[in-house]
């Protein structure tokens, strides 16, 4: 009887160690299989990055174009429109001031 029971001890160890064999190979594959998942993420954001860099240049490009524009403009015609706006903000300060003052009383 006991060698039976050795036999079997025996045989269930190789199986045990076969066992973890086999999912040692597996963590390998899975640890590869999430470095490369990772690897091609990481390709993808930086592209992304630099795609997103590439806009914002021309985006400011864009702004310092049209500022450039806007300043050529107020020389060329004078600064009246920019006086009317501000006489413009100041009546209607004016009047919402005398609006409340009159409500209240």
């Amino acid at each position: 009887m006991v060698p039976v029971i050795m036999k079997f001890i025996v045989e269930r160890g190789e199986i045990l160690n076969h066992g973890v064999s086999g999912l040692e190979a597996m963590c390998w594959i899975t640890h590869k299989e999430v470095a490369q998942e990772i690897g091609t993420e990481a390709k993808f954001q930086n592209d992304f990055l630099n795609q997103l860099q590439m806009t914002l240049i021309k985006a400011q490009a864009g702004v310092k174009n049209n500022v450039r524009r806007l300043n050529k403009s107020i020389i060329q015609n004078g600064a009246n429109n920019v006086v009317h706006v501000v006489l413009f903000a100041l009546f209607c300060f004016f009047l919402v001031y005398l609006w409340s003052k009159m409500s209240r009383k």
